[in-house]
């Protein structure tokens, strides 16, 4: 039985990257909320909405690295993590190629606002960033590196969408005159610079750390095996479930109601997202682990005990958190402060 303070240990390593960008975000939502205004910054999470695409875009290569990770031998297992990366990128290249040129395609005949939001460089890169992030996440996981995948989580999504808060923040602050008078394109591109940064490290260790080899390398001759495309075919239908259930709310309020209203949509739902982070870490451990182990009472035993776990903290949580959410909310966000903000988050928190 694997031991409950590993168990313990490893979870908290891995949603200790949720409780900083908690404390981050404190400072970051009212600092665009305050500069950008309420309609710019809906430009700015539609942007970032677009890289939860990425999840779908990876075809569920993340599982095939999880589920196919009892190779002892550790050069096998790198060229196998090595194969698993360059399906990914080829992919994801392929497909946003072409998911981008048909926006472009559909543009030219609409000419949606939205779209020329997403259609630059740097979403395309992001993008593709995105999607191999999964990857890099998962041979993170089946070797157990919860303090680098911790910091890996941290700097690539917190960090990543909060940075350009303080870059406004200090801009306003050395120009006193500093006025916004249209959506400040360079925002967007402080984010992805900051994914490469994260991706370019992780790389690197994984390298050091023998995990991966050369990507250039064209003379692994493994081949995806039947099982694999089941399994990327389940995964990708998953995926696009779990991409039109972040993102088609957010898509009709931003085409029916405008960047404002999507702003007050989103900034409850951000809110109330925070409390999944002991979800997501125990999930993070739980996953990778199960699957090491053969025997399937031990896995109902473990699945029992992980879910006892999540249901009374996240829970317990919620709960004592509920009485508070008024006036925490207007304490936190002052002059940002809006009336919806509250029964917003109430319901997202809840349902």
């Amino acid at each position: 039985m694997i031991k409950k303070l590993n168990l313990f240990r490893n979870t908290f390593v891995s949603f200790s990257p949720g409780v900083i960008s908690i404390f981050v975000s404190l400072f970051s939502i009212p600092l665009f909320l305050n500069i950008l205004n309420s309609s710019y910054f809906g430009q700015y999470l539609i942007q970032n909405l677009f890289f939860t695409l990425g999840f779908l875009l990876n075809f569920g290569i993340y599982r095939l690295i999880i589920i196919n990770n009892m190779i002892k031998d550790k050069f096998a297992s790198s060229l196998k993590n090595t194969f698993y990366i360059q399906i990914n990128i080829v992919l994801s290249l392929f497909f946003s190629t072409l998911i981008f040129f048909s926006m472009y395609l559909i543009n030219l005949r609409f000419n949606f606002s939205t779209l020329d939001l997403i259609l630059n460089k740097y979403i395309f890169i992001g993008l593709i960033l995105s999607s191999i992030f999964f990857s890099i996440e998962s041979i993170q996981k089946i070797n157990e590196k919860f303090y680098q995948l911790a910091f890996f989580n941290l700097s690539f999504n917190a960090l990543s969408f909060s940075a350009p808060a303080f870059y406004l923040y200090f801009k306003s602050y050395y120009y006193h005159d500093y006025i916004i008078l249209s959506y400040p394109e360079e925002l967007i591109s402080i984010v992805v610079f900051l994914k490469i940064l994260s991706v370019l490290i992780f790389f690197l260790i994984l390298l050091d750390q023998k995990k991966i080899g050369n990507l250039l390398s064209l003379t692994n001759k493994m081949r995806l095996k039947k099982k694999d495309f089941e399994e990327i075919f389940y995964a990708t239908n998953q995926s696009l479930i779990f991409f039109l259930n972040n993102l088609t709310d957010k898509f009709l309020v931003k085409i029916t109601l405008g960047n404002s209203f999507l702003t007050l949509y989103s900034v409850p739902q951000q809110i109330a997202a925070k409390s999944t982070i002991l979800v997501t870490g125990i999930s993070s451990v739980f996953f990778p682990k199960i699957s090491k182990i053969s025997s399937l009472e031990r896995k109902k035993v473990y699945l029992r005990y992980v879910v006892k776990i999540t249901i009374f903290f996240s829970g317990f949580i919620s709960f004592c958190i509920y009485p508070f959410i008024d006036p925490l909310i207007k304490f936190w966000l002052k002059n940002s402060f809006n009336e919806i903000y509250v029964p917003l988050i109430k319901v997202f928190l809840f349902f």
